[in-house]
């Protein structure tokens, strides 16, 4: 028999489920981030310029994930974390 209806995964839910169990502080930042992952997950952080670079990459599993932007210019940056297919991405300043 034919199912009567099709899941179809759009992402949407696990960005969702990503953004809720993820958070940082302080923003704005002068010296230490820290990111607190609630998943079980490894996750991929980035920290990107405006401009599309790259100034920070790492890979962490670990519940509190402490990241020193003191070398990072004064700034609006992207935080991008990603696990699996899901994206989580947020405003960052550096102060």
């Amino acid at each position: 028999p034919l199912p009567l209806y099709t899941s179809i995964p759009t992402g949407l839910a696990d960005e969702k489920n990503l953004a809720n169990q993820l958070s940082f502080y302080p923003n704005p930042v002068a010296g230490e981030l820290w990111l607190l992952n609630k998943t079980e997950a490894v996750v991929n952080i980035d920290i990107l310029s405006l401009d599309g670079k790259n100034v920070y990459s790492t890979t962490s599993s670990a519940q509190e994930i402490n990241i020193n932007t003191e070398t990072m210019a004064k700034g609006v940056y992207i935080l991008k974390v990603s696990s699996g297919q899901s994206t989580y991405a947020k405003k960052l300043i550096r102060d």
